[in-house]
């Protein structure tokens, strides 16, 4: 299992918690944020309504979802380090999700465009492929090369997508900042 607990605030060892490495290390206090999956759960629902409905009366469950996932959203600091090969490549990660997005968004108000106009041969493809993409990225690109937040609660930070030498070290003890 790639999942640790740590306590809020804590220092993490002098090791790259993505790789295991233990030279040219960059510090780092990283403030991790996690919303319960149940909040999705009800964000998803609220958008489905709204498409199936049509209706002005839902756009008041969009702002409700947005206001559920700022009061049940927990945060948690952590103080740690990571290689400068690792630190890189989730930089490189998250860019590519940004532009997987911004296709995304693109593709899918092309393929609307194409749909209205009656060229379903090329606007549902489009579609999919938009919608498709962001999901691909994330799984095959952004989530292998960043650090995961598991949980987050009052007292400590769940991470995922930890190395198994950072996670012994960490094991022996983390000081608090």
């Amino acid at each position: 299992m790639d999942r640790i607990a740590v306590q809020k605030n804590s220092r993490l060892p002098e090791v790259c918690i993505k790789c295991g490495r233990q030279d040219a290390l960059v510090r780092t206090v990283h403030t991790f944020q996690w919303v319960p999956p149940w909040v999705w759960g009800a964000v998803l629902g609220a958008i489905a309504s709204v498409i199936a409905t049509r209706t002005s009366w839902t756009i008041p469950l969009l702002a409700l979802s947005l206001v559920l996932i700022s009061v049940t959203r927990k945060s948690g600091q952590v103080d740690l380090a990571l290689c400068r090969s690792c630190s890189r490549a989730g930089y490189w990660a998250t860019v590519w999700a940004g532009f997987s997005v911004v296709a995304a968004l693109v593709g899918t108000f092309f393929s609307i465009l194409m749909i209205i106009s009656g060229l379903l041969w090329g606007g549902i493809p489009l579609l999919t492929i938009s919608l498709a993409l962001p999901l691909g990225v994330y799984l095959l690109v952004t989530r292998p090369r960043i650090l995961l937040v598991g949980k987050v609660d009052e007292q400590s930070v769940v991470l995922v997508g930890v190395h198994r030498t950072a996670r012994t070290l960490i094991a022996r003890g983390a000081t608090a900042y």
